[in-house]
C-alpha cells in the first residue's frame, strides 16, 4: 500500500486490476450488522445515526451529474460524468476485507456528447442492465457485465429522469416539457420515436415506483402525483390517484423502502445552473437564505409533511433512508446535510455544488455526486466529485426485513426484525 496523495486524501490505497482504487477506510459498521445484511440482501439497517464516516473518494477529476446505487444485495453505484468529449456512465463497486472498504472502478462507457446531460439513470433489479436517459432525446441500455451498450431508443424530446419498477417489467420516463410515459420492458427492437403524454406543466424532475406498482412523478410545476398504471396498446395509461401541491419547486425526491414517506428537495428557485448562479460562485458569495429552500419528509398516505430541514440556497437533491427516518440533502451551498427527525443535523462540506445523492438500499451508505470543476493544471486533482459516505450507527441499530408486497387493494402489515441488538426495538 501507499499513501493516496494523488487522490487528495490521507487513506491508503491499493492497486487493483482495472485501475487505481479509491481511498480505503475502516468500516464503522458492527460485524453483526454486516453479517445480517449479507444473509438477507433485501434487508436494511434501522437505528439512530451518530454521523457520517470519512468518505471513500471515487472521483476527483470530473463533473458528475447523477448517481444511482446498485440494487439490494450489491454495494456500489453508477455515476454519469462529463469528461473529454463525452458523457459517460461509470460503475463503482465497494470491496471489503478485514473491516477495510474501498472503491473499485468497473465498467465505464461513453454514451453521448458532452453538450447533452445525462441526469437520469436506473438499474434493472439484478443490476445487470443500466438504463440512462439524455437530453438528446435518447435512452441507452448498458449491459454492465459485458460493459457494452446494447440498445438505443429514441424519444424525440429532451429526457430528464426515469424509474424501473420492483419487478423490472415497467420503465417510466420523464421529459423536460412535462411529459411522461411508461413502457413494458424489454423495449422492442427498432427504436423510433416513442410517444409521451404531457401530465406536468413544466419539467419532470423525479420518478419512482413503490413496491406495489404505484408511480410517483414530480417536477417544476410544484406538484407530486401518484399514478395507477393501466396496460394499454404499446404502453401504459396513467390514472391519477393523489396529488400533492407545494409552494416551492420540486427538484428531486426519493421514496423509503416501504413506500410510505417521500424525501423531497424543495427550493424557491429551480435547480438550474444559470448565469446568475455561476457569477455568484465565481465571486465567492454565499447562497441566499430563503424560506422555501430545504428538504421535506412527506407521508404519502395522509399528505402530512412530517418535517422540514432548512438549507441555504437551492436544494438540488434529497435521499431518504430505507426506514424513512433519515434524510440527506444537498445543493448549491456545497453542503450535505444529514438529518434524522428529532435529532441534530450533521454537515459535510464539499468543494462544489451537490448534484445528486442517494442511500444504498440497505441504508449503510450515502452516495454523492458533485458538480466539481476540473483542475486547469494537467494531472492535478480537484475537489471530490463522486463519493460514498458510510453511516455511523449507534448501539441500538438492528437489521430489518420487509415482507413481500401485498396487492395494491390490500396494503397492510409490517416487517419483522431479523436481528435486534441490544434491545427489542420496533421499526418506525
Amino acid at each position: 500500500m501507499r499513501t493516496a496523495a494523488l487522490l487528495g486524501c490521507v487513506f491508503p490505497v491499493v492497486l487493483l486490476a482495472g485501475g487505481l482504487s479509491a481511498c480505503v477506510t475502516l468500516s464503522p459498521t458492527p460485524a453483526h450488522i454486516i453479517q445480517a445484511l449479507h444473509q438477507t440482501p433485501e434487508a436494511w439497517v434501522v437505528g439512530s445515526p451518530k454521523g457520517l464516516a470519512e468518505p471513500i473518494v471515487l472521483n476527483n477529476k470530473d463533473f458528475i451529474w447523477t448517481v444511482i446505487p446498485l440494487p439490494a444485495g450489491q454495494e456500489g453505484a453508477a455515476f454519469s460524468r462529463m469528461a473529454d468529449k463525452h458523457m459517460s456512465a461509470a460503475l463503482w463497486t465497494l470491496e471489503s476485507e478485514a473491516e477495510r472498504t474501498w472503491g473499485k472502478l468497473g465498467c465505464e462507457l461513453a454514451l453521448n456528447e458532452t453538450e447533452f446531460d445525462i441526469e437520469g439513470m436506473a438499474f434493472m433489479p439484478k443490476g445487470d442492465m443500466l438504463l440512462a436517459v439524455s437530453r438528446n432525446g435518447k435512452l441507452y441500455v448498458v449491459d454492465t457485465k459485458a460493459c457494452k451498450r446494447v440498445q438505443e431508443v429514441k424519444f424525440g424530446k429532451p429526457l430528464v429522469c426515469l424509474a424501473v419498477d420492483a419487478g423490472g417489467e415497467r420503465v417510466a420516463i420523464g421529459a423536460a416539457d412535462g411529459s411522461l410515459g411508461v413502457f413494458a420492458w424489454p423495449f422492442m427492437e427498432g427504436g423510433g420515436t416513442r410517444l409521451l403524454e404531457k401530465v406536468h406543466s413544466d419539467e419532470v424532475r423525479a420518478l419512482v415506483f413503490d413496491k406495489v406498482g404505484h408511480l410517483y412523478s414530480g417536477g417544476f410545476d410544484k406538484r407530486i402525483v401518484q399514478w395507477l398504471l393501466k396496460e394499454g396498446e404499446g404502453g401504459f395509461t396513467l390514472e391519477k390517484q393523489k396529488e400533492f401541491a407545494f409552494e416551492a419547486y420540486i427538484n428531486d425526491f426519493s421514496l423509503d423502502a416501504q413506500g410510505k414517506t417521500l424525501g423531497i428537495a424543495l427550493s424557491e428557485a429551480k435547480a438550474e445552473r444559470t448565469l446568475e448562479v455561476y457569477k455568484r460562485e465565481k465571486r465567492g458569495e454565499k447562497e441566499p437564505v430563503r424560506a422555501g429552500d430545504g428538504g421535506a419528509l412527506l407521508n404519502i398516505e395522509t399528505g402530512e409533511q412530517k418535517a422540514f430541514f432548512a438549507h441555504r440556497g437551492t436544494v438540488t437533491t434529497a435521499g431518504i433512508s430505507p426506514d424513512g427516518q433519515m434524510l440527506a440533502t444537498g445543493g448549491f451551498d456545497k453542503r450535505i446535510l444529514f438529518h434524522r427527525q428529532g435529532e441534530k443535523a450533521w454537515e459535510r462540506e464539499l468543494g462544489w455544488s451537490i448534484r445528486r445523492l442517494r442511500f444504498s438500499p440497505n441504508g449503510r451508505y450515502i452516495w454523492v455526486a458533485a458538480w466539481t470543476p476540473q483542475n486547469a493544471q494537467a494531472n492535478k486533482p480537484s475537489k471530490p466529485s463522486a463519493l460514498a459516505y458510510e453511516v455511523v450507527f449507534g448501539e441500538d441499530a438492528f437489521v430489518y426485513a420487509s415482507p413481500p408486497p401485498l396487492p395494491i387493494a390490500n396494503i397492510e402489515g409490517e416487517g419483522a426484525p431479523l436481528e435486534k441488538k441490544p434491545a427489542e426495538t420496533s421499526p418506525p
